[in-house]
């Protein structure tokens, strides 16, 4: 059982290591036309996008506060795009 778990550890970190993907980013303006207003909207994601590669990626779509900047999740996306996750805020 030891050697299992032990075996399920390595594997998983050795997973995540090679499985790393550069960021890269860009934004968009919508006009919400309810509001009469444009919204600004970032998206990052894995640079191997940018190389037209056929690979699927799931996606995050975040609202942040009134008050608060993207910029405040920055934690997030530094987090989650490496892994294979697109972020937009």
């Amino acid at each position: 059982m030891k050697k299992l778990i032990l075996l399920s550890v390595a594997l998983s970190f050795a997973v995540q290591l090679f499985s790393q993907y550069s960021i890269s980013n860009t934004s968009y303006d919508f006009y919400d036309e309810d509001r009469t207003r444009w919204i600004e909207t970032f998206v990052y994601y894995p640079s191997v996008i940018d190389s037209g590669t056929s690979e699927t990626f799931p996606f995050i779509v975040l609202g942040h506060g009134f008050s608060m900047s993207y910029s405040s999740y920055s934690y997030l996306w530094e987090h989650l795009v490496p892994q294979g996750y697109i972020v937009v805020l």
